[in-house]
């Protein structure tokens, strides 16, 4: 994956530089209207993290040969165990640096000629990713998608330092950016969400593919699920954005059961009343002589009672004990059944 660092100078004309760094090259793309970057020479550098690097502060003015329009840091000469003189450019509007160290901080300087001394004018400090995975993972696999929690594996991609699980409501997550780190929950919600404010991370790491994870704080809804493989850790971090076999998928969470909360007998009739379940388009009620719900009272065998969350019935004086539940329905998603509530008058 390719990220671009544009940077703009101000000295005795404004002008404009732009990086495309991409895994282990750097492209260099000079403005059409800035003559000086002809004459411009450039020193390459690698540093450590946290040090400060002091480029080369006097060149030598002869014997810089002009630069290539592509070059292999890895074929060049290294001056004094740290820097590539890189030479002049003075024919290209765009340079393309190959071979640069993965997981590597760097620094590129250029300088110009002024009153016969090179100045420093523009340099970028910058850092390579490591190399990004070749495969995605695959095969993602779920079961028990319960009301608030599911369980989910995949497989791992070959060759890579592990997998980043992540899962947007609605609508397919926003793919990780190289160098961005995650601080993952197994909570759906309580990790920091990504650029569009419904993408969570889950999960990253290594793991076997018999190994389910259980994914918690789940509502009733569509969830959609993608892996990327990744390699390098913080700011090296590399992701393969591309879908696998099986990578992303789609799942849709059951209804919450609805919970019976009372009843009242009155005159001729008795009312019950239950919690309301989001998401819920209708109400399916069950009144039975035993427990098991194997002996139906007549007219209430399965009724649709619409979308409410209280009924009254008409039932029989002759038996002393009915049982009743409730159950949630959403098209074809149907919750589990309530509690089973014992009347007895």
């Amino acid at each position: 994956m390719k990220y671009i660092i544009a940077l703009i100078l101000i000295t005795t004309s404004i002008f404009s530089q732009e990086y495309i760094i991409e895994d282990t090259s750097l492209e260099i793309i000079f403005p059409e209207n800035y003559e000086h970057s002809k004459e411009m020479i450039f020193v390459f550098a690698y540093n450590q993290p946290n040090q400060k690097v002091d480029i080369l502060s006097t060149l030598p003015t002869e014997g810089i040969v002009p630069i290539q329009k592509e070059v292999n840091l890895r074929k060049l000469k290294i001056t004094n165990d740290t820097y590539y003189i890189l030479g002049k450019n003075t024919s290209h509007d765009r340079i393309k640096l190959t071979g640069l160290l993965p997981k590597s901080y760097f620094i590129l300087q250029s300088y110009r000629l002024v009153d016969g001394k090179y100045t420093p004018v523009l340099g970028l400090a910058s850092s390579t990713k490591a190399t990004e995975p070749k495969e995605s993972p695959e095969g993602i696999i779920f079961k028990n998608t319960d009301t608030d929690h599911l369980y989910i594996t995949w497989k791992d991609a070959i060759n890579s330092d592990g997998s980043l699980l992540l899962v947007s409501k609605d609508k397919p997550p926003i793919p990780p950016v190289d160098g961005q780190v995650f601080h993952p929950s197994l909570k759906y919600g309580t990790s920091k969400s990504v650029n569009d404010g419904t993408t969570y991370s889950l999960f990253a790491g290594k793991k076997d593919f018999s190994e389910f994870i259980k994914i918690e704080n789940l509502e009733f809804g569509t969830y959609y699920f993608q892996v990327f493989s990744y390699n390098g850790e913080n700011e090296f971090i590399n992701y393969n954005t591309k879908s696998g076999a099986g990578n992303p998928r789609e799942v849709t969470m059951k209804l919450a059961p609805p919970e019976l909360e009372d009843y009242d007998f009155l005159d001729e009739t008795v009312e019950i009343e239950w919690t309301e379940v989001e998401g819920a388009e209708t109400y399916e009620l069950q009144v039975a002589l035993d427990p098991e719900f194997e002996v139906a009272v007549e007219n209430y065998g399965l009724m649709d009672v619409g979308k409410i969350n209280r009924y009254e019935m008409y039932l029989p004086q002759s038996v002393a004990i009915y049982y009743v539940r409730v159950r949630a329905k959403n098209g074809r998603n149907i919750s589990q059944w309530s509690n089973v509530m014992e009347m007895e008058d």
